[in-house]
């Protein structure tokens, strides 16, 4: 049995980048996976490059998915249909597996708590190697308490949910839940974790580092900007699928006018409505600041010998 299908999402990727992320897979130990490479109608060579990269590895039974650019969701979708592991990892290029027994650990930890989903700390990267801890989802406390409410405050009304780098899924779950997004959400592919939290489905959280995760400048988070209209549509599309799916949920109703309010532009109006939406969220903004022992990653992992590939990953 394959336990993972790690999927490596190409899209225009940017080659050293690329080759960081196959390196960091290919030196994953004790664990059965499959590649795939699911190409969204990269304009570069990305994908010649992956395939050269591995080759060149010995990995010559990795898949492709390739097709014109559809966005993420339909890109996972389709790189889903030939998957045969029980897991599946999503991987963009540029974020690494932490280690070399990442897929062993989240193995053993979602088979023993028979989750549909897992995550764990991350340590954040930018282009000159700087490194700090991630501190998402907020308010991590509430996990560690199994605090239900928190939680599904924290993910579902003020949308801090998990970064979707850092999600493992049982595969059967992910993709069903992916198809009722389908159409609708094109690029937020880690709203399917919403589901999860709504229907009390066992989902694990590890206190052990899984991901390098590259920070980019944060165009999506620019107000104004098309890559952030672009996320807040996709917000707006994925909570009507919600609110259709549990019409009297008091997380989701509550989690769709917080939805409205991040069509603000004006920041000190978008607090305004937030505060008057739900001032919890403030609080929680807090708690998250005092709890930076929950974030904090020990150690830099492969990252040094990961952002400076060479052509044989064991070497």
């Amino acid at each position: 049995m394959v336990q993972f299908s790690v999927l490596v999402l190409l899209y225009n990727a940017k080659r050293p980048a690329l080759e960081g992320t196959l390196r960091s897979i290919l030196l994953q130990e004790d664990a059965s996976y499959e590649i795939i490479l699911a190409d969204d109608g990269s304009q570069n060579d990305c994908l010649m490059w992956a395939e050269e990269y591995l080759k060149a590895n010995g990995c010559r039974d990795y898949k492709v998915s390739t097709h014109e650019n559809m966005g993420t969701v339909k890109n996972i979708l389709l790189a889903l249909t030939p998957a045969e592991g029980k897991y599946v990892k999503p991987l963009g290029t540029g974020d690494f597996f932490f280690d070399t027994h990442v897929l062993r650990d989240v193995w053993e930890a979602m088979e023993g708590q028979e989750s549909v989903m897992c995550f764990g700390r991350m340590l954040g990267y930018d282009e000159g190697g700087q490194t700090h801890a991630v501190r998402l989802p907020n308010d991590l406390a509430a996990f560690y308490k199994q605090d239900k409410h928190r939680v599904k405050m924290n993910m579902i009304v003020h949308q801090h949910w998990v970064v979707g780098a850092d999600n493992f899924y049982l595969r059967e779950a992910f993709a069903r839940y992916l198809q009722k997004l389908d159409g609708k959400v094109i690029y937020c592919e880690d709203m399917v974790q919403l589901f999860f939290f709504l229907e009390d489905v066992p989902v694990t959280y590890m206190e052990r580092p899984l991901i390098l995760y590259e920070c980019a400048s944060g165009v999506s988070t620019q107000r104004g900007s098309a890559a952030f209209k672009r996320m807040v549509k996709d917000l707006l599309e994925g909570f009507t699928v919600l609110k259709e799916d549990y019409p009297k949920d008091y997380y989701v109703n509550k989690g769709w006018r917080m939805a409205l309010c991040q069509q603000t532009i004006n920041r000190p109006l978008l607090a305004i409505r937030i505060l008057l939406c739900d001032p919890g969220y403030y609080g929680m903004l807090f708690r998250t600041a005092l709890q930076a022992k929950y974030y904090r990653v020990e150690g830099e992992g492969m990252l040094r010998e990961l952002l400076h590939t060479g052509t044989d990953p064991r070497s």
